[in-house]
């Protein structure tokens, strides 16, 4: 067998090195689509693929409430929920909770801000997870008289610290507070996502925390014995009781659980379709490579009609035949398959640092040993996609036919048909794809077409947070806060500078409830909320945010002064429609129904803070001189290029607080783009395929075109000679082409309908696709098919007459 195989690989490298045009063409050809089969996969495995580092992943679980009345589905539980639940549940061998949040990392070198998960004490015990360096947090260390003690990434301990062992044991700060390093984590430790470098424990007192105060997150560790659907149902029994004993509160939420991955992998139904989208776009390409690499090989099968006629008459079987065939088949492959991981090595080295880090995943985008593994698979698949069908055809000859005929034509029918349907398939994975990008495309031109109610041009954004120790005063916030504001305002090329607490389009949003003087509910149980955000007195001109009516706020709105805040015009019109809503007075505060009124000061222009898409909620904005919050993104608008006053704007803060860590520096173009960043990157990818896809189908029409041409050169001359026209042979031969175009459009028609109906019912933003796109699609496609397949109509008119029939 050995001895077999040896020499099936031997004949092969003869038969490829015999003819070097068609192996270079057919190996290039199949890197490229395994190349890009290689590289999309080992972009997306982190995200859904790789396993978890955690023990027995498949057993971790994620809760949340689901809040209906915002349309939330990732909302937090209180401490209070979460005991009741721990002690409720039979399925889970433990429960623990986590946080996070931003804080300022000092101590060892310069400050700087980090995001800190916080975890009660048994969440690494949980996870089922130690640490590389020293310990995890103990049990105790939870609690709020505990001493405070840390845990720090791989990543940070390298960068910031070294990696030096010796760090185990001594005292770092998080905003000012000493913390004892205990633990260094594993560099493949991920939790909760990976914008987390730094884990402290929670100050956990059920007994003094409000049940309506939703600051947590829980992870639960199935029994051995118990399945996901058996803690869902349990998880419905907990909450009915829980709902009919806080009516209140419990009673306004629902609950679910679900795989950990998909809890910790923010937007995970969107992110999920979308990398699923882009493999199914890179299968296409394979199918439509493989199809291309088959068709040459059909040709060549037939070309060698009567060698293989010999052989069979010398007593090869066409088991043997058909194994030689795909030996050959093979080699190409895994040839292709070594430069397409080449090619997949240098795309995602480009592609794979610009992914977002903050979205969960494990690891980061490499070609590793799962990627090589599946690029074995794609060479496989690849193998019997284009390798079967001519093998299958090749051995078939009728050997004395092929002997007599000297191997002219005994097999034309069936190959015809073969070619065809391999063009035919070709169009119909081409049109799909093309509809696909089209979507995608359209998508994100509809996203980029929209007004996000502000000017993001010439406009620099950084952001702090003062530490309540060095910060605990109102008044100490507000005096830094005003001297950091005077200090840029004052430097050359600066217009106007603003602050904001929650900058739009950055993911990061804060919800108040409120109840409107004079506005009857149209429900006993209707409920309103906003969008919340902190601003200071010049952050709507910072933003070219459009005043509409009223005045902005302005020193006098101190914090002894009436409160005051600004609505956007979508709030104005839902509870004030056609009145001018400045002067009305919004309850704030439901538990201070004297002092938690505030008045409409002024009505500013609709802002899509969290989304491009979608309808904009309705939105409050409280001056930041009423209410100091420890957090403040800077907008700096400028007269010019923003990032050129970067470092000057960064000293202005530093001459102020030498030790505060600045973080975010960006302009607000680049928070824009950073928001459409996942519609970006499918649609390029996706225009990309869909381009290359294109050229492959008019490659694979052409050549069976030019083939079938070849084939009939005499039939042609004959015609021509009887009297046939140029334009009657070039009719006869573009319609065949344009035959094969047509079915495959329709086939790919039905198939792509299908794909848009989905994607725009899975993923946000994606229009339903109309016939106009179908029509844009499809008409391009076709007219490439017909010049495809002039191209070698233009030869068969040109062939001689005369040449013909003495070859007759």
């Amino acid at each position: 067998m050995i001895d077999s195989i040896r020499q099936d690989l031997g004949y092969a490298f003869r038969t490829l090195r015999r003819n070097p045009g068609f192996a270079i063409v057919a190996v290039i050809t199949l890197a490229f689509g395994i190349g890009a089969n290689t590289a999309i996969f080992s972009l997306v495995y982190p995200y859904l693929f790789r396993p978890l580092t955690f023990r027995e992943p498949d057993r971790l679980v994620h809760l949340f409430h689901v809040d209906h009345r915002l349309g939330f589905d990732m909302a937090r539980f209180s401490l209070p929920q979460y005991v009741d639940f721990k002690e409720g549940f039979q399925s889970f061998d433990d429960m623990a909770v986590y946080d996070y949040t931003s804080k300022n990392l000092g101590g060892h070198g310069e400050p700087e801000g980090v995001v800190v998960g916080r975890l009660s004490s048994n969440m690494l015990g949980v996870l089922g997870v130690e640490p590389q360096l020293g310990r995890g947090l103990l049990p105790g260390e939870d609690r709020p008289s505990a001493e405070p003690v840390t845990i720090l990434s791989h990543g940070l301990w390298q960068r910031r610290y070294a990696g030096d062992p010796s760090i185990i044991g001594q005292t770092v700060t998080l905003d000012e507070v000493p913390h004892t390093v205990v633990g260094v984590m594993p560099a493949d430790f991920n939790f909760p996502y990976g914008g987390v470098k730094i884990w402290s424990a929670l100050r956990l007192d059920p007994t003094r925390e409000d049940r309506a105060n939703g600051r947590y997150l829980i992870v639960g560790r199935l029994r051995p014995d118990a399945t996901l659907a058996q803690a869902r149902s349990e998880l419905e029994t907990i909450h009915a009781r829980l709902s009919a004993d806080y009516p209140e509160l419990d009673g306004q939420f629902g609950v679910r659980a679900v795989p950990i991955r998909a809890g910790l992998l923010f937007y995970y139904e969107l992110i999920r379709a979308m990398l699923l989208l882009l493999l199914a776009s890179v299968g296409f390409v394979l199918l439509i490579v493989a199809a291309n690499v088959g068709n040459i090989m059909l040709a060549r099968a037939l070309a060698r009609e009567r060698e293989v006629a010999i052989r069979s008459a010398l007593g090869s079987d066409r088991l043997r035949l058909i194994r030689q065939f795909l030996t050959e088949s093979g080699v190409l492959s895994l040839i292709g398959a070594a430069l397409g991981v080449l090619i997949a090595v240098i795309v995602v080295s480009f592609i794979g640092p610009v992914m977002p880090e903050d979205l969960y995943r494990v690891g980061v985008a490499r070609v590793d040993a799962a990627a090589l593994f599946f690029t074995l698979l794609v060479a496989i698949a690849a193998t019997l996609l284009f390798g079967l069908a001519p093998a299958l055809q090749g051995s078939g000859f009728n050997v004395a036919a092929s002997l007599k005929e000297g191997g002219k034509g005994s097999s034309g029918v069936k190959g015809k048909r073969l070619r065809s349907a391999l063009v035919v398939s070709q169009v119909a994975a081409t049109m799909v794809l093309m509809v696909g990008a089209a979507l995608t495309a359209q998508a994100l031109m509809r996203m980029q077409r929209v007004d996000p109610g502000f000017n993001p041009n010439r406009v620099l954004t950084m952001g702090f947070t003062l530490s309540t120790a060095n910060y605990p005063e109102q008044e100490q916030r507000a005096a830094f806060q005003e001297q950091v504001a005077e200090r840029i305002e004052a430097i050359a090329g600066v217009e106007s500078v603003g602050g904001v607490s929650h900058l739009p389009l950055d993911f990061s949003t804060g919800v108040i409830g409120f109840e409107v003087e004079g506005y009857e509910p149209t429900s006993s149980d209707e409920e309103l909320f906003a969008n919340l955000n902190n601003v200071t007195a010049g952050y709507f001109d910072a933003m070219g945010i459009a005043l509409l009516r009223g005045r902005a706020f302005n020193d006098a709105d101190n914090a002894d002064a009436p409160h005051v805040i600004a609505i956007n015009q979508t709030m104005a019109e839902r509870f004030w429609p056609g009145e001018d809503p400045v002067g009305r007075r919004v309850l704030l505060d439901e538990e201070d129904p004297e002092g938690g009124w505030a008045s409409v000061a002024a009505v500013v222009a609709d802002v899509k803070h969290r989304w491009l898409i979608g309808d904009v909620w309705p939105q409050i904005y409280f001056p930041q001189s009423q209410y100091r919050t420890r957090g403040l993104q800077l907008v700096i608008r400028t007269d010019g290029d923003p990032t050129a006053l970067a470092a000057a704007a960064r000293e202005a803060i530093w001459s102020v607080d030498p030790g505060l860590p600045v973080r975010g520096v960006r302009t607000m173009n680049q928070v824009v783009a950073q928001s459409l960043g996942p519609f970006q990157l499918a649609s390029g990818i996706m225009t990309l395929f869909g381009i290359l896809a294109l050229l492959l189908a008019c490659l694979g029409i052409y050549g069976v075109v030019a083939y079938a041409v070849n084939r009939r050169m005499s039939e042609f001359g004959i015609r021509i000679a009887l009297g046939a026209e140029t334009g009657d042979v070039l009719r006869l031969v573009v319609k065949h082409g344009a035959k094969l175009a047509a079915i495959g459009l329709a086939i790919g028609l039905v198939i792509a309908v299908a794909l848009g109906t989905v994607m725009s019912g899975s993923m946000s933003g994606v229009p339903r696709p109309a016939p106009l796109l179908f029509a844009g699609v499809g008409l391009p496609l076709f007219a490439a098919a017909l010049l495809a397949s002039y191209l070698p109509a233009r030869r068969a008119t040109k062939v001689d007459p005369a040449s013909a029939l003495r070859s007759e």
